[in-house]
């Protein structure tokens, strides 16, 4: 499979592309952190229900860090244990499906090497933003030299 020219591993990855993308029309959009964990916990509820696919299969889910999300968004202790499963499991989705991170800047070379890709590693991707930032700032500095030096 191809996605923008780059081979998909898998149907894993090309589900991890989806979602991704979804995160980036619909749930970068959203104003409200109840409305980006429903959006991620439909999103997981999309996998099995029309893909076949579980999302601890696909993504990496942190059910420490999950849990903990959920339980400092609540307001009152004593909240039933079915709201408490669903926020956790939104949770969980949440945290699993914001990790996921798809970019064209993490290969060198500029716009002729570019490569959609999935950034899994952290290391590599700050590297690859520090370096884009650094490049920037130049850019711009030279423009404000130019446009002050106009002889």
């Amino acid at each position: 499979m191809q996605s923008i020219g780059v081979p998909v591993q898998d149907s894993c990855s090309l589900v991890r592309l989806w979602a991704h993308e979804a995160l980036r029309v619909f749930h970068d959009r959203l104003v409200d952190d109840g409305d980006r964990d429903w959006f991620c916990g439909m999103l997981a509820d999309m996998l099995p229900k029309h893909l076949g696919m579980q999302s601890a299969d696909v993504f990496q889910v942190d059910t420490a860090a999950a849990a903990a999300n959920a339980t400092a968004g609540s307001e009152t202790a004593d909240a039933a244990a079915g709201q408490e499963a669903e926020q956790v499991r939104r949770a969980s989705a949440a945290v699993a499906l914001r990790g996921v991170l798809f970019a064209d800047f993490l290969q060198p070379g500029g716009a002729q090497a570019a490569r959609y890709q999935e950034a899994t590693d952290t290391a590599k991707l700050l590297k690859a933003l520090e370096e884009a930032l650094a490049d920037y700032n130049a850019q711009v500095r030279l423009s404000i030299l130019r446009i002050g030096c106009s002889c």
